[in-house]
Order: C-alpha cells, then structure tokens, then sequence
C-alpha cells in the first residue's frame, strides 16, 4: 500500500500558495478597478458618460446685435430674443415664435429649435417616436448642426404676416436671407404652420413651405447683410444644380437665372 501521507502534505502547500496568490491578485484587480471608477466618476459626474464630440453651445453676449436683426427698437440679444431663449419670456405670439427660432438657427441654438417644435411636427415623429428619447434628441441636434447651422450663416428675418386660421393655429409668412459656404445668398419666403397648445398654452413650430419671394423683393434681401453690417464672402459664380438640390419642398421649380437658392426648410 502507498504511503499519501507527504502527497498529501505537499498538495496542501501548493493549494496554499496558490490561494494566496488568487487572493493577492483579487485584491490588485479590486484596487484598480476602484482607482479607475472614481477617476472616471471625478472627471464625468460620477457615472456621465463624457462624449468629446458633443458640443457646447454659446449665446450671442448680451450686447451684440441680435441674430434675428428684425426689432430696430430692441437691437441687442439682451433685450431682443435672449428673453425667449432663456425662458425669462415665452412666446405669446407666432411672431415671436418664428423670429426667437429664426434667431436659434443663427447662433446654434439647437436646444431652443427642439423645445419650440411641435409633437406633430414630422422630425419630431422621425426622431422621437422612432427611437428612444436620448438617442433620438442626439441624433437631431447632430442633424441640425450638419444640415441647417454649420453650412449656412443665417442674416435676417422679416415677417411678412400672420394669418390665423383659428384661435390657436396660425400661418406666418417670413422672408428671410441665408448664405453658404460659398458665398452664395439664398433669400427665402417660407409660410410656417404654428399651433398654440392647450397644456402650457405657448406656439409650437409645426412644418413650413418654402417658395421663392416675390422677384422685386429678392434683390433688396441680397443687400440684407451690408444693411446689417456683417461681412460675408461673396460667391464667384452660382451653381444651378446646387440650387435645384436645395430647393426642397412642394412644388419646387427650377429658379429663372438661379438667383437664390434654399438651405431647407426651417
């Protein structure tokens, strides 16, 4: 019969050197594990995910003119579209609606743009209700930026007249000057669909149809920027095909000599 006796003796040895050594590295894995939980909750909020692209959205400082360029009586932010902006005032009318929004596209405002579009918009159903909240409200503000406010520097807004269709929906004709790029000026009528809801009871941007302004008003909007003292490059040529390609929207035709062009529609 064998004797198991110094086996089983140095089995124990190994299976306690080896446990010592699973504990120690138990306790190493538990330590950097920690070290990097509170590294990561410092930095982010303690569990915020911190993502480098998003960006950070600056207003206009109280004093500048005001992007909208439409009220000569309040021509600084402070006193024109930042009330909207920053909430201390709703918009109680569809004018101011349009022209605060107006305002938003042209100094990036892309939170201001979702808060004042309508449940019943058509983004709202494509990024919202087809995906969930946090990675649709990503996705439009990412859309926003790339289609509408990085391309295009946005001049002044006119609003041309409000047409109430009942109490609480109305159409507001705008005109409204927007330059590329290139320097290419695309002045724009857009007639825009709002609608006062009943809950909190403020104007909600809705849809809008883009159409060209009447030919005698397009070259006066052209001038919009020099009247407004902002400086813009001015584009060699126009690009025909860029412009049919801008020009969404119904009943869209090919402009007479590519005078103006449309971004999309707001």
């Amino acid at each position: 019969m064998i004797d198991s006796g110094p086996l089983d003796e140095d089995l124990r040895t190994i299976l306690h050197h080896t446990s010592h050594i699973i504990m120690k590295a138990l306790v190493y894995l538990f330590i950097w594990l920690g070290w990097n939980i509170l590294v990561s909750g410092l930095s982010g909020g303690f569990g915020k995910v911190i993502n480098k692209q998003e960006r950070v959205y600056i207003p206009p400082s109280d004093d500048a003119k005001c992007p909208c360029h439409s009220n000569k009586a309040l021509p600084v932010y402070k006193d024109c579209c930042k009330v909207y902006h920053t909430k201390i005032k709703q918009s109680l009318s569809p004018e101011e609606l349009i022209i605060s929004r107006f305002s938003a596209y042209a100094s990036g405002n892309v939170d201001y743009i979702i808060e004042t579009t309508s449940k019943k918009s058509v983004d709202y159903d494509v990024y919202i209700e087809q995906k969930s909240y946090e990675t649709g409200i990503q996705k439009w503000k990412k859309d926003l930026r790339a289609n509408m406010i990085d391309n295009f520097q946005y001049i002044k807004i006119e609003v041309v007249s409000v047409n109430y269709l009942k109490d609480d929906q109305a159409e507001v004709t705008q005109r409204f000057l927007a330059i590329d790029r290139d320097g290419i000026r695309y002045p724009i009528e857009e007639t825009s669909l709002v609608e006062k809801n009943k809950v909190d009871n403020l104007w909600y941007y809705i849809r809008g149809n883009v159409h060209r302004p009447p030919a005698d008003i397009a070259p006066f909007m052209n001038d919009w920027p020099q009247e407004v003292g902002i400086t813009v490059k001015e584009a060699d040529d126009i690009d025909e095909k860029k412009s049919l390609q801008l020009m969404k929207g119904p009943g869209a035709k090919k402009p007479a000599k590519a005078a103006f062009k449309k971004p999309a529609t707001r």
